[in-house]
């Protein structure tokens, strides 16, 4: 855990410095991205249950001047980069932010290509305009585990790699629409070798519980419980259709997920943010938000996951 924090703390002083950030503007309630953005020229910080913790940047290394060709106004500026991404991860089903030095926590890296929207001169003179990117993935979790075939207790440090993809398509306002309002498509897949963590469920010892005669109560949970397998592939895919209004920013999703077995999930939610301040077109800088998402991964669920989510300026 303090080498994991140190590493972290190293690296957010490198990254300080450097001009391009990364960020998730949405997210299901277990952390997957449905709305990743590069915000330019800004520090950013994220609240969320899978990653804690998280730094990013862009190594700029080619930037493009889009003109129309037939009118010869200047439309877009994009930049090509190189994209770093640490972040510490949790493994267990939930964490709580008093207890966020003493939870297990692992390490994520990733690696990737990124083509970003830099600036605007004129949007509206055409449909839109779109970003892109992908990477690689990598990294490990840490948690204990309760081997529910030997009755025996071991500290595990599964390693994951995978690869991700992400595409944006920003819309051109509305006509007549003098507020600024935008609407986004946002499509978002990946594909990782990792471990059985939807089979595994939480456990705690019997001398941190309370056991009654129809429930046993704790105040949080030890580990995982069941047989650990170190080779499962997983996929996920998922469209978002963001929309900026003013200081609002809502994100309907829907995401499918698989371990190419006979598992795959399907899920439908919803992030309903407050942004700082409406977003400055011309500029492409997302300021700050926080907001409650909903979410429903069991279908036979009566009730949705209800969780918040925040991004910072720093």
């Amino acid at each position: 855990m303090k080498r994991a924090l140190l590493s972290l703390v190293l690296a957010g002083t490198l990254f300080t410095y450097t001009a391009c950030k990364g960020q998730d503007i949405g997210s299901d309630s277990k952390g997957g991205s449905v709305f990743t953005v590069y915000a330019l020229k800004s520090v950013r910080a994220e609240l969320n249950t899978k990653e804690p913790l998280a730094l990013s940047r862009v190594a700029i290394v080619d930037s493009v001047q889009k003109v129309n060709t037939s009118t010869g106004i200047r439309t877009v500026r994009k930049v090509h980069g190189i994209t770093t991404r640490l972040a510490l991860s949790n493994s267990g089903k939930n964490v709580v932010l008093s207890n966020l030095l003493s939870t297990k926590l692992g390490v994520e890296a990733r690696l990737g290509y990124q083509i970003v929207v830099d600036s605007v001169t004129n949007l509206d003179a055409f449909p839109g305009t779109f970003s892109i990117g992908g990477g690689l993935i990598s990294g490990f979790d840490n948690f204990l585990l309760y081997d529910k075939a030997s009755n025996t207790v071991s500290h595990e440090r599964p390693f994951n790699i995978g690869a991700e993809v992400n595409y944006n398509f920003y819309f051109a306002a509305p006509s007549g629409v003098k507020k600024p309002t935008r609407w986004v498509i946002a499509l978002n897949t990946s594909i990782v070798r990792t471990w059985n963590s939807d089979d595994l469920i939480s456990y705690q010892n019997l001398d941190k519980a309370t056991i009654a005669q129809n429930a046993v109560a704790f105040e949080k949970f030890e580990g995982r419980y069941g047989t650990l397998d170190k080779s499962v592939w997983k996929g996920r895919a998922s469209i978002a259709v963001p929309v900026f209004f003013w200081h609002i920013n809502l994100i309907p999703f829907y995401a499918v997920s698989t371990n190419f077995n006979n598992k795959t999930k399907s899920t439908p939610g919803v992030n309903l943010n407050y942004v700082t301040q409406p977003i400055q077109w011309y500029k492409y800088k997302f300021p700050s938000s926080v907001g409650l998402g909903l979410d429903w991964f069991d279908k036979k669920a009566s009730k949705p996951n209800l969780f918040i989510r925040g991004a910072f300026s720093i």
